[in-house]
């Protein structure tokens, strides 16, 4: 993770959540992320797409200009995207 310039904030809350390293296609993912890239990606459930995903948005939250759109997340069912919102409830910072 050191490699990823990430917030400390962001940082010490994912060690908190006992996330320490990340794997590389993580790293790769986060870095398209927050560069700006469109892009889909799809992997095996359990591989970490999803907290890749979820760093890379509080990263751009935390920089970001107020009252301007900087994120948006679609997911196929409310269940998808009740779960997703938990999962972003354990990293600070939360603006949730």
């Amino acid at each position: 993770m050191s490699e990823l310039k990430l917030n400390k904030l962001l940082k010490q809350g994912l060690t908190e959540n006992g996330i320490q390293d990340l794997y590389e296609y993580q790293t790769k993912l986060i870095r398209r992320i927050n560069g700006g890239v469109l892009f889909i990606y799809q992997g095996p459930s359990g591989t970490g797409k999803t907290t890749a995903m979820i760093i890379a948005v509080l990263q751009k939250l935390n920089y970001s200009q107020p009252d301007t759109p900087r994120a948006i997340l679609m997911l196929s069912t409310g269940e998808d995207a009740a779960a997703l919102y938990n999962q972003f409830k354990k990293l600070p910072p939360t603006w949730i």
